[in-house]
């Protein structure tokens, strides 16, 4: 079992984000099986402005613990790997500053306040630009 000096060592600063290979994430052939499946069924509402949703509520890969911010300090951007086909971006995140070691890593959810009444909840971000509410 490692002591805490031995997890400070280890852990390193995250430089802003380069040409785009750092923080990405690729999905299965489960996932996109999961992806038109959760079309099929019609759990939220979409349109021409959001019209994917992220939710990891019941899995996901590491992303799905990065938490909100209002004044996040990573960026979400869809990028094509192998395919230009717009149905199948990975969506990879990116640093918009340096981030030290031990920061919680946060992105903007990105939902208007009020576009999704029966499932908005308080945020907690304590940014000095605070929305105050989630979705």
């Amino acid at each position: 079992m490692q002591d805490d000096k031995e997890v400070k060592k280890q852990q390193k600063d995250i430089p802003e984000s380069d040409n785009g290979t750092k923080g990405k994430t690729q999905r299965t052939r489960q996932e996109l099986a999961c992806m038109k499946e959760a079309a099929e069924v019609e759990t939220c509402p979409k349109d021409a402005e959001n019209p994917c949703l992220l939710d990891a509520t019941r899995e996901g890969n590491v992303g799905r613990f990065l938490n909100h911010s209002c004044s996040p300090n990573l960026f979400v951007q869809s990028v094509f790997v192998e395919t230009h086909n717009r149905n199948f971006p990975w969506v990879a995140f990116f640093t918009k500053r340096h981030v030290k070691a031990g920061t919680e890593l946060t992105w903007d959810y990105g939902y208007k306040a009020g576009s999704m009444p029966e499932t908005e909840t308080t945020c907690q971000c304590g940014s000095l630009k605070c929305r105050k509410k989630i979705l």
